[in-house]
């Protein structure tokens, strides 16, 4: 025999009248966020392992030990596979876009891309002083690593807001498909 549900309490009744029915407006449709948000987005998630590898670098320059060496070469790793496909969205997807579309941003984004280069050097340079166990090298080369990549992150967080200023609806719709094909 199956038991009968249980009995709930009815919500208390408020002892202030009803409001009177509000006229319901009709709603916009929330306005769709711009691509470029997408690669915004990229730079907070990269920041997280920005921090964590230099906390991995400074325990290593403390204690250069197999397991500390082997957790940084992890970090390193990790930082460097990201970056690269962050990069590589911007490079395949965002330059080539911008050149065809809103072509007064060229030049801004073509010296973002630029610092591309830096920015992996100082990453493989790590990777390589890491393989090697040369932990006295590494915190100057991280340090110089961090201050390319900030000044990237902001200078590109800046490009590509007056680049969303600039886009059609149509043009973000197809950047935006761009980018999810990197």
């Amino acid at each position: 025999m199956a038991r009968p549900a249980p009995r709930r309490r009815p919500p208390p009744r408020s002892s202030k009248p009803a409001a009177p029915a509000a006229r319901a407006r009709p709603s916009k449709p929330p306005a769709a966020a711009p691509p470029t948000l997408e690669l915004q987005h990229d730079h907070a998630a990269l920041q997280v392992k920005v921090r964590a590898l230099g906390v991995v670098v400074s325990r290593f320059e403390r204690e250069p030990t197999a397991a500390v060496r082997a957790a940084c070469a992890t970090a390193v790793t990790s930082l460097r596979e990201d970056l690269f496909l962050h990069f590589a969205r911007e490079e395949e997807a965002l330059v080539p876009f911008v050149a065809a579309n809103v072509p007064a941003f060229a030049a801004a984004v073509t010296g973002l891309v630029d610092a591309h280069d830096a920015i992996c050097g100082a990453l493989a340079r790590m990777g390589e002083l890491v393989r090697t166990g040369t932990a006295p090298a590494l915190a100057a080369i991280f340090e110089r690593f961090t201050t390319a990549y900030a000044t990237h992150a902001t200078r590109e967080r800046e490009v590509l807001a007056q680049i969303a200023a600039a886009l059609s609806a149509r043009q973000r719709t197809a950047l935006a498909a761009l980018l999810r094909g990197v």
